[in-house]
């Protein structure tokens, strides 16, 4: 049985196997936690079905709720300021075509570095354009890149004629396509996919919760293509049995009423924490079985689960070690185990 061994691994310190042979990680930008209370397993079906360990409240940085510093948190382990921080605190690519290092005055590694260093074949698929700055910083470690700009495309499309919902996915769905036709399931892989339509809509008409908005279309559009992702890692005999999937947001939104600018106040910061590592979504806590992270309610928390603690996290399921100079997860204890029944 595959998956004895993969829990005694995991339950060995050391790691002294690798776990999985593919691990992807899912950002899907400006996704609010309680999005997933609020429409259920009906409304977002896909979502809850990965959600085998997770919370619906973890954190974005503590002081950015902004999809550049985030995500560039996602890929390196840490936080954007103190020490230790990977120094990145604008919501833009830079105009001059510099590199994070280059702004950091110094090494910045990455989840790909680490994963590229041991023959794992690293990928980046990027729903908008400023994603260019870690295509930049990274493409040495980079295998595969696929970056779209969700504002140009949505923007002509919707002047050809297409209605507005659907012109937010459209770019989502060229990422996903480039995805399903360049995932090398034979090779071991590290797999990072942005797909941001939601913030698109929220950004467009707010981040209203309910089902025929905007915002609830463009949600329930990304979990129908996250479906096709997931249907395609079950179809496969190189990645189904032996992928693990990351889902969480670099920010929510709403505050104010078309953005997320108010780092302090929980509608910007509080998101999704779900992983899946091939059971049917049974939505165990993941607070609880990290006892050592505090469950912070609507505060900001002294110890929450965040967004960046899934850098390390990917590693850990690749059985590969923490990346050099991190702070988020360094120790990498996050627990996503014990595997659900199957």
């Amino acid at each position: 049985m595959f998956f004895l061994p993969v829990l005694l691994t995991l339950l060995l310190p050391g790691q002294l196997s690798p776990p999985f042979d593919h691990v992807l990680i899912i950002s899907v930008d400006g996704m609010r936690g309680d999005a997933l209370g609020v429409w259920g397993e009906e409304g977002l079906p896909v979502f809850h079905s990965l959600w085998d360990v997770g919370t619906v409240n973890a954190r974005t940085d503590p002081l950015h709720t902004k999809t550049m510093p985030n995500h560039t948190g996602m890929m390196t382990g840490r936080l954007a300021e103190g020490e230790g921080g990977h120094g990145w605190l604008t919501n833009r690519d830079d105009p001059d075509g510099g590199t994070l290092q280059e702004n950091l005055g110094g090494a910045l590694t990455s989840f790909f570095d680490v994963a590229h260093s041991d023959g794992v074949r690293t990928y980046l698929f990027g729903g908008k354009g400023k994603f260019d700055l870690f295509t930049r910083s990274w493409q040495e470690v980079l295998d595969v890149v696929f970056v779209n700009d969700l504002s140009d495309i949505a923007t002509t499309e919707v002047e050809n004629g297409m209605p507005l919902d659907e012109a937010l996915l459209a770019p989502s769905e060229e990422v996903v396509d480039a995805l399903l036709e360049r995932w090398d399931p034979q090779r071991r892989s590290l797999v990072f996919l942005h797909l941001a339509a939601p913030d698109g809509a929220g950004h467009t008409e707010g981040w209203n919760l309910s089902l025929d908005s905007l915002y609830g279309r463009a949600l329930m559009g990304t979990d129908a293509l996250v479906g096709r992702v997931l249907t395609h890692i079950e179809g496969s005999r190189g990645l189904a049995g032996r992928t693990a999937l990351i889902l969480t947001s670099d920010h929510g939104g709403g505050a104010p009423h078309r953005h997320h600018d108010r780092p302090e106040l929980w509608v910007d910061f509080a998101i999704p924490f779900l992983v899946w590592i091939g059971g049917d979504g049974g939505g165990q806590d993941l607070y609880l079985l990290n006892p050592q992270r505090v469950e912070p309610g609507i505060l900001l928390g002294d110890a929450p689960i965040r967004n960046s603690d899934g850098a390390n996290l990917a590693l850990a399921l690749l059985g590969l070690p923490a990346i050099e100079g991190s702070t988020q997860n360094s120790s990498q204890d996050l627990r996503v185990y014990p595997f659900p029944a199957r």
